[in-house]
């Protein structure tokens, strides 16, 4: 089924007609969002109105556990990344790929609910991620820059009973500045910093304008160029020949030299542009409509990971060297387009968000060691066949991976407006996802055609090429649900609040795949394989207000995540068993008791969670060819606890103190079918494993200082600082079951304001901490003397290294 941009924004405009028709026949009423706000109590210095339950109040009244966090303090703090901006959150982790594939897989993990492994990234996965990401209100994870935003909430829990895309984990939201119609209005801003071991100075420059066309229609714009050099060192390149692609071995030799290599500096640099743009019309004080576009290009020259141990020549290799024989770029580009029209019933607030989104990318590994390490392990018949590694040729694989995902998304949704006595308020939408995603994988052996017929014994015809593998997996996936939430206010004090969501979803995938060594007769495609699952969803939650600034609750929700079809071959020469052909959907059940408020100027909020996952999905290599796949384990459990506090003091001073305890880990074993030829079953985790890139605690912590220096002149000082405790890479037993040392970051800034104008010096990760995210372990991939392979494609990924800086603002 295919829906047209013209369709679906033809609904959103009758909708907004018939909502029209309908608030002409009731009687006026006071604006939702102020009501809202007056409704929730009184708020806090310095708190931020949200939206996370579909209406305008302070955050302190959401009766679970949210996060807000101002478009203001983000650029204040020149956070750029999300991976930067989530790592303050107290029960969210990441891990930090740096912008190479950062819209590809999503990097964080809330309150510990992912077991993929964390070397996971350089392909696009078959499953979806368990948190749910939004840009305004289109569900789409793309890892924009973070520019001009109005804020961003991090609610933690599922949220399938407010938000159209479901997830199980949690929801992030990034909400940018809407047009204004007040006047003309713009910001200006240039970053320069030095990061550590990069050769030269990174750059960012913003421009913002906000433009009235007139009293009804206002445009506001950014534009954003970024550039950063890079800090990781390449010292293991080859020589490639004329042809641009094939290693040149020195002459007579039988193995490589170091004269076969060279190096290169600052090999992942960055080069981004974003752009968004906004037209907003308002021609009654009911009735808006905001159009938006954001678009980012990326073009990233390498991984921002490093290499342990030493080379094939027995040279270690430095703290920012990278073993790999060939650089691994990665390029993507992303549109995101919304129409997003609200109106203003009097009883209720009617909004229709229509949205279109085209997402796709391509990036370069080097398999080299993977192939290497992997070779010996083949029974002797295949040996020979797959021996790309001869004396004659310096060793080379190179995967390509590319991507697509492009969705037409509808949502739609009546909020009741807050009244004074009024007993019940409401929630109600319905959902519409139409998306086609595509993932394609090639291994390219350069010179391997010419090397298979010089050997004696070649088999005519056998070899077709020197692509060795190539995989192409295509997925159409819809979604119909209705969504909704019933509060019943049964005194002043104390709410009940139910939901339900009930949905329906069918996802459809084939493959076509060519193994091993290719022949020209050696392809075929996988199976057509269909799933389709219909059932509700629920949500409780019971909340008392304490006095005005206290709140207590308790929810139970539940969380679910779309299963799908791996699309792999079950007959044929590369034949898998049936059991990987399909896997079915994961869910959780969120249960959370907590309390909020505020007392003698401190903000607060405490939870304690627990979890119960069920038929837990996990990215998987098939145990005889490798394709990618998805399989169920039976269970895990995530428990842990959450705080947040801040406050000011005297003379201008603030603080704030995050601490959150996460004990998340299987609790049963995941095991799928057996290879092909040994029959063995594949042990995909072990019962009591933790689960990956999850600290068991963290705390998160800011001192601030604003004064007075003289007129219309402010200096603020800021201290941030990160701590992490160790955590687990994968829950795999064998080489790839590794721990990643706990580590700290600390940040410094000091700005200066007068009138329009700011400097703002700042230096993250001030100590120049080592914070190892994900790991790829040697024993996986690292040098092969054995099979030519002097490289090395372990890999850690690493933080960011110290990076100094100042940036330079002026509004207008």
């Amino acid at each position: 089924m295919r829906v047209s941009w013209l369709t679906t924004s033809g609904l959103t405009l009758g909708m907004i007609m018939l909502a029209a028709v309908a608030r002409a026949q009731t009687a006026p009423a006071q604006t939702g969002a102020l009501k809202a706000v007056a409704a929730s109590g009184p708020s806090t210095v310095g708190e931020i109105i949200v939206t996370a339950r579909r209406r305008a109040e302070s955050a302190s009244s959401v009766p679970y556990n949210i996060t807000a966090v101002s478009g203001a303090t983000i650029a204040s703090e020149n956070l750029e990344t999300p991976n930067e901006f989530l790592r303050t959150v107290p029960g969210v982790s990441v891990v930090d790929r740096g912008p190479r594939n950062a819209g590809q897989v999503d990097n964080a993990r809330i309150r510990g609910i992912n077991v993929d492994p964390t070397g996971l990234g350089d392909y696009a996965t078959a499953s979806v991620s368990p948190l749910s990401t939004y840009i305004n209100d289109t569900p789409v994870f793309a890892g924009f820059l973070l520019k001009d935003l109005d804020r961003i909430e991090v609610l933690r829990g599922p949220q399938a009973t407010l938000y159209g895309s479901g997830s199980l984990g949690g929801t992030v939201r990034y909400i940018q500045n809407e047009p204004s119609l007040e006047g003309f209005s713009g910001n200006v801003k240039s970053t320069q910093s030095l990061t550590a071991n990069a050769g030269a100075l990174a750059w960012n420059g913003d421009l913002t304008l906000n433009i009235p066309l007139s009293s009804t229609v206002a445009f506001r714009g950014t534009v954003s160029r970024l550039y950063d050099p890079g800090f990781i060192d390449y010292p293991n390149l080859y020589n490639i020949g004329p042809n641009g692609i094939q290693p040149i071995l020195s002459s007579g030799a039988t193995a490589p030299s170091p004269s076969d290599f060279h190096s290169a500096k600052d090999v992942n640099d960055q080069r981004t542009w974003y752009v968004h743009g906004a037209l907003l019309w308002q021609p009654t004080s009911a009735l808006k409509m905001v159009f938006n576009y954001t678009y980012q290009d990326d073009h990233v020259g390498g991984r921002q990971a490093i290499s342990e141990g030493t080379d094939g020549f027995g040279n270690p290799y430095g703290r920012y060297d990278n073993g790999a024989v060939v650089k691994e770029p990665s390029e993507r580009k992303i549109n995101v387009e919304s129409l997003e029209a609200t109106y203003d019933l009097g009883f209720a607030t009617l909004t229709s968000s229509t949205s279109y989104f085209d997402h796709r990318g391509e990036s370069t590994t080097d398999n080299t060691g993977f192939y290497g390490h992997l070779i010996p392990g083949f029974p002797p018949g295949f040996l020979y066949y797959f021996s790309y590694y001869t004396p004659k040729l310096l060793p080379l694989t190179l995967f390509i991976n590319s991507y697509s995902d492009r969705a037409v998304v509808e949502e739609t949704r009546l909020v009741s407006t807050p009244q004074v006595d009024q007993k019940l308020d409401y929630v109600v939408g319905v959902f519409f996802e139409d998306e086609h995603r595509s993932a394609m994988s090639q291994n390219i052996t350069p010179g391997f055609e010419e090397t298979y017929y010089s050997e004696p014994g070649a088999i005519p015809g056998f070899v077709a090429g020197d692509q060795t593998f190539f995989y192409h997996r295509a997925e159409h996936y819809q979604e119909i649900a209705g969504f909704g939430e019933l509060t019943w206010h049964i005194t002043s004090r104390l709410d009940l609040t139910g939901g339900v969501r009930l949905f329906h979803d069918q996802d459809v995938a084939d493959a076509l795949i060519g193994g091993g060594s290719l022949t020209r007769n050696n392809v075929f495609a996988g199976n057509d394989t269909s799933l389709s699952v219909t059932r509700p969803l629920g949500k409780g939650n019971l909340s008392y207000h304490l006095d005005q600034t206290d709140l207590v609750y308790a929810t139970v929700s539940e969380g679910y995540r779309r299963g799908g079809s791996n699309a792999i071959p079950i007959t044929g020469p590369q034949k898998e068993d049936p059991s990987y052909l399909n896997y079915g959907p994961d869910t959780t059940v969120n249960y959370e008791v907590g309390v909020k408020g505020n007392h003698f100027g401190v903000n607060y909020s405490v939870d304690v969670y627990y979890i119960d996952w069920t038929n837990v999905q996990v990215n998987v290599s098939t145990p005889t060819f490798g394709y990618y796949a998805v399989v169920n384990g039976k269970s895990a459990v995530s428990k842990g606890f959450e705080g947040e506090l801040n406050g000011a003091l005297p003379y201008g001073f603030a603080w704030s103190l995050g601490y959150a305890l996460t004990d998340a880990r299987l609790t049963a074993d995941i095991i799928g079918a057996g290879n092909e030829f040994t029959h063995i079953p594949a042990v995909e985790g072990l019962k009591g494993a933790f689960l990956p890139g999850v600290p068991y605690s963290s705390v998160n912590l800011a001192l601030s200082n604003t004064t007075s220096v003289g007129p219309n002149m402010t200096w603020s000082n800021r201290i941030t600082g990160y701590y992490q405790s160790m955590t687990y890479n994968g829950v795999t037993p064998g080489v790839q079951y590794l721990t990643m040392d706990p580590f700290c970051l600390w940040g410094i800034s000091s700005s200066l304001d007068w009138k329009a104008m700011n400097v703002t010096l700042f230096v993250k990760n001030l100590f120049n901490a080592e914070g190892v995210t994900g790991v790829f372990s040697q024993a996986y991939s690292g040098s092969d003397v054995a099979a030519n392979f002097y490289g090395n494609d372990s890999r850690e990924t690493i933080v960011v290294p110290r990076t100094v800086g100042v940036s330079l603002s002026y509004k207008f």
